[in-house]
């Protein structure tokens, strides 16, 4: 496993004008609100980590880990439901934790990995899932889209910000933008559903349900089928965070590691404590939720996480990463991007972690 320890000195986001600018001015001296010394303390101070996306059954473990005291348990004092930060999609985790808002971020590859390009300050731990959800979402009762081939000449409603992994999509499959009709849409399955598009650019760990409840049926062309095999929730912190702080981070990922474990072990729970905690709020629905955490348990677990440990990036995952990335317009070498060292020394550290989990052959 690859491993950086002398570099010197994260819906669906993605790094605006704005963010561009922050990230090359410096702000990095920014980044003492949340990464001041813990002190002689025997406790730890608290972690702030920003999400990707919002407090749903994607950040069960998280809820799991604060409810169960596994933070504490890892020596972290003061967690509570305002360390970890909700993300509607208004800003980019990247930024909030280069400017010290947070000292933990979460994001996709597609994210990340420009952002690192663009100079922030960034070194990728681990990641949740080790297959990103991009898919090519289409129905049935429509126009079913089963193969690259049956793409030609399609409409294809593509957010704004996926426009560069949409491209970079085309790329990896030999196809052009005149060998299809992007269409821009928003984050609604209404022309899909109408038959004003042919297919959707979606999560496989949403939208698909969502179809599905709507009494059609999902057809997928998965991104990481067909050239993209890039990783996502990918977790992150500043390389100056993971030197100095490495003690705090290090104890807030096995909190992260515990709470996921519960969270794969028990969808059903997982579920039931987004919908509890947040479902009035967020108007979730539990039988939507149950769905989607055990789509994204599929995503999660693999041979190489139960020999290993969940979060663990191999290096044909690294490999990976960075092939997907050259194909959206980056390229970075390993060294610029991933640190897997804090993993490895918390699994060789503690063993126990490392469950064995049903793996979902037919992902």
């Amino acid at each position: 496993m690859f491993h950086n320890t002398g570099y010197e000195r994260r819906g669906l986001l993605r790094v605006s004008a704005a963010t561009a600018t922050l990230l090359l001015t410096g702000t990095l001296a920014a980044c003492g609100s949340d990464t001041s010394d813990a002190g002689a303390s025997s406790e730890l101070a608290p972690v702030t980590m920003q999400l990707s996306w919002l407090k749903d059954v994607t950040a069960s473990g998280e809820l799991f880990a604060l409810d169960k005291g596994y933070y504490s348990e890892a020596g972290l004092d003061g967690m509570s439901d305002s360390s970890i930060l909700a993300n509607s999609g208004s800003t980019s985790a990247e930024s909030v934790v280069v400017s010290g808002q947070a000292m933990v971020g979460m994001n996709s590859m597609a994210t990340t990995g420009p952002a690192i390009a663009q100079g922030a300050p960034l070194v990728v731990i681990a990641s949740l899932l080790q297959e990103n959800p991009y898919t090519l979402l289409s129905l049935q009762e429509r126009t079913p889209i089963r193969s690259i081939e049956d793409l030609k000449g399609k409409r294809v409603g593509v957010q704004s910000i996926n426009q560069v992994l949409w491209k970079g999509f085309l790329e990896a499959n030999g196809l052009s933008v005149a060998d299809v009709e992007t269409v821009p849409v928003e984050y609604s399955l209404a022309p899909l559903e109408t038959g004003d598009i042919d297919a959707y650019l979606s999560y496989r760990t949403n939208q698909p349900i969502t179809a599905e409840q709507d009494g059609y049926t999902p057809v997928l062309l998965n991104f990481a089928d067909h050239g993209m095999a890039f990783t996502s929730n990918l977790y992150f912190v500043t390389r100056d965070t993971l030197e100095r702080d490495r003690d705090r981070v290090k104890a807030f990922m096995i909190g992260e590691i515990r709470g996921w474990t519960d969270s794969v072990q028990n969808p059903e729970a997982a579920a039931q404590i987004a919908y509890d905690k947040y479902g009035a709020d967020l108007k979730l629905d539990l039988a939507q939720q149950t769905a989607q955490m055990d789509a994204q348990v599929a995503l999660m677990v693999t041979a190489e996480t139960n020999a290993q440990g969940l979060m663990t990036l191999s290096d044909q995952l690294i490999s990976d990463n960075l092939s997907a990335l050259a194909l959206m317009g980056t390229d970075l070498d390993a060294e610029q991007i991933f640190d897997t060292s804090l993993m490895a020394e918390i699994y060789s550290e503690h063993p126990e972690l490392v469950v064995q989990l049903p793996v979902d052959e037919e992902k």
